[in-house]
């Protein structure tokens, strides 16, 4: 196991093994990242940077996916069970579904409580 720190600096994420104190890579995701965090599961890294998502096997490093909104992103989530990206934007409320294969738009869905577009992210209660 591969102990790793991820560091974000400007447009970039730097991934630095902790044992060795030596930088492993550096991936340039082109905007300000708005977000990087593990899928429900740790098996991809979820980066948001400008209208992107990016897909990160959270193993190997590689990038295995990469969806484009139409909007700034502020956040992603994958759902648990189905091919499903649910992106938030930075300056609307509405809420953006996303099939995880083709990248193309399925739904879009207006948040008027902010605490329920919080538990739609976290737990894709409209599913």
């Amino acid at each position: 196991m591969v102990h790793l720190i991820l560091y974000l600096f400007l447009f970039s994420v730097r991934v630095w093994d902790l044992r060795s104190s030596t930088l492993v890579g550096c991936r340039n995701m082109g905007s300000n990242i708005t977000e990087l965090k593990f899928s429900y599961d740790h098996r991809y890294i979820l980066g948001t940077a400008g209208t992107t998502v990016n897909f990160w096997n959270a193993e190997t490093s590689i990038l295995e996916n990469s969806i484009t909104a139409e909007v700034d992103l502020a956040s992603a989530s994958l759902h648990p069970t189905h091919p499903l990206v649910l992106v938030g934007g930075i300056n609307d409320l509405w809420v953006r579904v996303h099939d995880y294969r083709t990248g193309q738009q399925q739904g879009i869905y207006l948040i008027f409580n902010l605490n329920r577009l919080f538990k739609c992210i976290i737990h894709f209660d409209f599913f």
